[in-house]
């Protein structure tokens, strides 16, 4: 299976949940669609981290587990201050539940495929929200290809720092999201802030 990046592995309670290995059988027609989610958790990684340095965000386990997949990380909050916070899951909820309406209406899917999708569009809505929310305090992606699953092909992200691109976000991203994956094996939910990636290669790449 070249070209397949595993998913990190989770261990909550004493429930050991295994990522698939190159013995698995993966149909060839998974393997397009693991590597665009995988990359996408990579993206989110960063995202994450790079958010915390300016609000404090809170995290929590998922309801499911990723078994080929990185995990993606569940986003409870974002606070930018007393005054100012942004409930995440229930941003995400509703503005997911209204583009499956909109694509049920126009008739661009069935009902049934809009309620298939859910999930994807939830990790779909919730990257666009972090990017604009990202844009705000400088930073910049540009991103070639977005599937449902995820992206494909090159992605850049700028800093005023710098820039990182491909190679370096799937490095970066994968290191970062074994950190986020490690904190919510030892913990339920987590507040994430400026000291929370301070041992990581973040500051090196951006």
């Amino acid at each position: 299976m070249s070209g397949l990046t595993l998913g990190n592995t989770i261990h909550f309670s004493s429930e050991v949940h295994k990522s698939a290995t190159v013995d698995d059988e993966i149909p060839r027609f998974k393997v397009r669609q693991i590597n665009a989610m995988n990359y996408q958790a990579d993206l989110q990684a960063i995202y994450i981290a790079l958010l915390a340095r300016h609000c404090t965000i809170t995290i929590g386990r998922p309801h499911r587990l990723s078994h080929l997949t990185k995990q993606f990380i569940k986003i409870k909050k974002i606070v930018f201050s007393n005054l100012d916070s942004i409930d995440v899951l229930q941003f995400i909820q509703t503005r997911s539940n209204e583009q499956a309406q909109h694509e049920y209406k126009t008739g661009n899917t069935t009902q049934k495929t809009a309620k298939r999708r859910i999930q994807p569009t939830k990790r779909r809505e919730e990257m666009r929200f972090l990017q604009d929310i990202l844009f705000e305090f400088g930073y910049y992606v540009e991103i070639s290809s977005e599937t449902i699953d995820g992206y494909e092909g090159s992605v850049s992200l700028y800093s005023k720092k710098g820039s990182i691109t491909t190679n370096s976000i799937r490095l970066l991203g994968d290191e970062l999201n074994k950190k986020l994956s490690s904190i919510l094996e030892a913990q339920p939910n987590a507040l994430l802030n400026s000291s929370s990636f301070k041992e990581t290669s973040l500051d090196s790449f951006l």
